[in-house]
């Protein structure tokens, strides 16, 4: 951010999207080296590494004095209509009235809820041959070589991939997203994998955490962008993008659209690893929005298998009768 008058900075540090009548709620005072300062850079509501800069989509920018006594009645009133205090050395007290076109829709991100299925044309691949570690490489080749000739899979056996590889393929099955202001649900339908990613800020003792295929995600955003992070994650070298349970993945979503005006869902996926890869890995994925009558199916894998077991109950006792 420009600097004002005399070279001192508004102290405000915002989360980056953060909205602005937010972060003048919780602002603290601007200083300024002397009076008559230059206050055209204040205005603005551009999200930039974790500070908003107030500079453009200004309309009005419009400065009154008033007594010490009173500003903090003043700024009360103000609040709700995006004004905060300016508190100079010499005691002079000036009330900011900020009009942002952009403040409003600072408070309204994409909604990326509905069913998406992947794009046709855009398969993500993991890399064949990625940098990996000797670890890395010792553990793959003994998992490898332990299910060889056997046709075993993990969701031979009803297990889901787990990230990264339930984001990134699923079989080709879709996806839905249900989106609130506190938490994004991810379902994938293969194996029925259900993600949440927590938005409000809550800490959780690493202690607490339970190590899972899918991990522990939280959210932030990042202008129209939902930034993703993914730890406490289980060591998996039973999927092509296997990772030691040090892992970390950040993922980027965001709404795009084709040439022919479809609605796509776009992801950059990040994984960094440093006891499985040289260095990190990224890949992104494209969904396009499925038909807004498209549903998600029942995935329940062990169902047949219980049907069976059944089954083969049923013929046992009629064997055990017709021999008596």
């Amino acid at each position: 951010m420009a600097p004002l008058a005399g070279g001192s900075f508004p102290l405000i540090y915002p989360q980056a999207g953060q909205p602005l009548h937010e972060v003048l709620r919780s602002a603290k005072t601007l200083e300024f080296d002397g009076l008559g300062a230059s206050l055209d850079t204040v205005c603005g509501c551009n999200a930039l590494a974790n500070r908003v800069a107030y500079r453009d989509n200004c309309q009005t920018i419009r400065l009154r004095p008033v007594s010490t006594a009173d500003v903090e009645t003043k700024r009360r009133k103000m609040i709700d209509r995006f004004a905060t205090q300016v508190r100079l050395p010499a005691a002079a007290i000036l009330v900011v009235w900020l009009v942002c076109p952009a403040a409003a829709a600072a408070d309204e991100q994409p909604d990326f809820t509905g069913i998406w299925r992947s794009y046709p044309g855009a398969r993500t691949q993991w890399p064949a041959d990625p940098a990996h570690t000797e670890e890395a490489r010792t553990k793959i080749d003994a998992y490898r070589s332990l299910i060889e000739g056997t046709g075993a899979t993990p969701g031979g056996f009803c297990v889901g991939t787990g990230m990264p590889g339930s984001m990134l393929g699923s079989g080709g099955y879709p996806m839905e997203i249900i989106q609130r202001p506190e938490q994004v649900t991810i379902i994938y339908e293969a194996h029925t994998e259900l993600r949440r990613v927590y938005l409000d800020d809550r800490e959780v003792d690493p202690n607490d955490l339970i190590p899972t295929r899918n991990g522990f995600s939280t959210g932030r955003w990042d202008g129209d962008t939902l930034v993703v992070g993914t730890t406490s994650l289980k060591e998996a070298v039973d999927q092509r993008s296997a990772h030691s349970d040090e892992a970390e993945i950040v993922e980027r979503y965001r709404l795009g659209e084709d040439d022919d005006g479809n609605k796509l869902l776009i992801a950059e996926l990040t994984l960094t690893d440093p006891r499985f890869y040289v260095e990190p890995v990224t890949v992104t994925k494209t969904w396009v929005a499925a038909a807004p009558d498209a549903r998600m199916l029942l995935y329940e894998c062990t169902e047949p298998d219980w049907e069976d077991y059944l089954e083969d109950l049923r013929t046992r006792a009629e064997a055990r009768n017709d021999g008596e």
